[in-house]
């Protein structure tokens, strides 16, 4: 039986927990919880996405479980949402708040990913890459001007993504209110900016690496810490619910295209 190693980051709990508890009923899945403390359960390693260290001892532990499995996915799923407007809880958003969403969200992807690449491109069979996104992405790139929009769509390399960091941050710390337009183009909203970062860096990486599948999604709006505070009307999906979409993708039932965004569904959405 062909197997297949699956690396989710942020599996500790929510929809991290929910993806690795579906895959663990699939035959021929050898699924690695990525978790930011000690690991407590089976098949967890510490993996904290804003630590260079962290992060390399991980890549190293699991280099030899590479050699034992055909197939190789990353599913880059920790996140968080400091500024969504719940989770202020009617504090004003800060420098602070955008840098830590940022850091997790996008330089926290960037980080594992460009380590793990040597690993994903040594696989014996298929190498894939799935990245969880957020409809929050496309609110941000609608609110942004045209130009920024067509920029921010992608593909971008981490050195691009550094620099839309740099400026991102600068008129943010600017701005009197937030969210809001900046005079070059960006609203002003870190989760759905770090979102839309994403979802380039997703296009750049099929773009850089041909062997390698790489797709992005939004699991819908789940239940999760992230939205506990939410008080509107939409109904929230469970985590079980919000893992179906990213675990089609972590299959490769998407693999006939390079790279591809997914709506919850699953459907095939657009950048």
């Amino acid at each position: 039986m062909k197997k297949t190693l699956v690396i989710v980051t942020g599996a500790s709990r929510g929809l991290g927990k929910a993806i690795c508890d579906k895959l663990d009923s699939v035959d021929g899945m050898v699924v690695v919880r990525g978790v930011r403390k000690a690991p407590e359960g089976d098949g967890e390693w510490e993996m904290d996405v804003t630590d260079d260290e962290s992060v390399g001892r991980a890549v190293e532990g699991l280099r030899e479980k590479v050699r034992d499995v055909e197939d190789v996915v990353l599913v880059n799923n920790a996140g968080v949402g400091d500024d969504i407007e719940w989770n202020l809880k009617g504090a004003k958003a800060c420098e602070e708040v955008a840098r830590k969403v940022i850091a997790v969200n996008v330089e926290g992807v960037v980080r594992v990913t460009e380590a793990f690449l040597p690993l994903l491109l040594s696989a014996p069979g298929k190498a894939r890459i799935v990245n969880i996104s957020s409809g929050a992405s496309q609110g941000n790139l609608e609110k942004s001007s045209p130009a920024m929009q067509s920029t921010l769509r992608g593909p971008l390399p981490p050195t691009h993504l550094a620099s839309h960091i740099t400026a991102f941050l600068a008129e943010y710390t600017a701005a009197e209110t937030v969210p809001s337009l900046s005079p070059s183009g960006y609203w002003l909203q870190a989760y759905g900016f770090s979102k839309a970062l994403l979802n380039a860096y997703t296009q750049h990486l099929a773009a850089s690496h041909p062997s390698i599948s790489a797709h992005a999604c939004t699991p819908g709006f789940v239940l999760t810490d992230m939205t506990s505070g939410y008080k509107g009307d939409s109904k929230l999906k469970t985590p079980e619910d919000g893992a179906v979409t990213p675990c089609f993708l972590i299959l490769g039932n998407a693999d006939s295209e390079p790279s591809s965004y997914w709506r919850d569904g699953p459907a095939k959405g657009e950048w």
